[in-house]
């Protein structure tokens, strides 16, 4: 057979390139579900320091205030000095915890190099066999 014409060209080309875009979108939302999983362990460990802080706050700090008191017999304003020093502490454990995890996310990275990459052919070449949709 003779070249190939203009029409079969374009053609060939413009299926090529909806497959490569239809590889790219898919190995984005496979790399997204993979960082949502560990950002969503993170963001669990601020909402669990967060009802921590609110809703125990108030029973355990007047608990040890009147143990440190009674028990200690140390003054009233040190006992509460002495809980929140102790809060504190707690406080910030959970946050390096949670911000290491949150702040090992990244993009897509394979997504972001596959873009840059191109669709790995010429124009007018044609992508039956070894295209991006082979490569999977």
């Amino acid at each position: 057979m003779g070249t190939p014409s203009i029409v079969s060209l374009i053609t060939g080309y413009i299926t090529a390139l909806k497959r490569w875009i239809n590889d790219i979108k898919e190995l984005g939302s496979i790399e997204m579900s993979e960082q949502g999983k560990k950002g969503g362990i993170g963001a669990g460990l601020f909402a669990g320091a967060a009802f921590f802080g609110v809703f125990a706050f108030g029973l355990i700090t007047f608990g040890l205030v009147y143990v440190l008191v009674e028990v200690a017999d140390l003054a009233t304003w040190l006992s509460f000095a002495i809980v929140a020093f102790l809060y504190l502490i707690l406080a910030a454990i959970m946050a390096l915890v949670g911000k290491k995890l949150v702040s090992g996310l990244v993009g897509p990275q394979r997504t972001i190099a596959a873009i840059k990459a191109g669709p790995g052919f010429p124009l007018g070449a044609q992508d039956d066999e070894d295209g991006p949709s082979a490569k999977q």
